[in-house]
């Protein structure tokens, strides 16, 4: 990842609901990252179970429920933001217990659960 990408996702992910929610946590995960202490699966300290949805996550449960299973790429192309910040979101879900996480990396999906 470059440096430049880093910066865009950064702050992208403190632009977004969950990012303004918690701007400490999005800043101490995105230092592990860069510091190379964690891998970018595991860079986001997730919500607390009973933190409100945010509108990204209604939206990705809606989507989990009617076509099965939501992925980051098809979330960020609906909501229109980038894959991390959909991740961020499917990430959030399934702490809450809301989707189920299936398969690995890229091929990665979420399941109503």
């Amino acid at each position: 990842m470059n440096t430049q990408s880093l910066l865009h996702d950064l702050a992208e992910a403190l632009a977004s609901e969950e990012g303004r929610a918690d701007p400490q946590g999005v800043f101490q995960s995105w230092a592990e990252l860069a510091a190379g202490r964690i891998s970018p699966e595991t860079r986001y300290r997730l919500a607390e179970p009973g933190e409100p949805l945010t509108q990204r996550q209604h939206t990705a449960l809606a989507m989990a429920v009617a076509k099965g299973e939501v992925s980051s790429g098809k979330l960020a192309a609906a909501c229109g933001v980038s894959r991390e910040a959909a991740r961020l979101s499917l990430v959030g879900l399934a702490a809450k217990g809301l989707l189920r996480a299936t398969g690995m990396g890229r091929g990665r999906r979420y399941i109503a659960g």
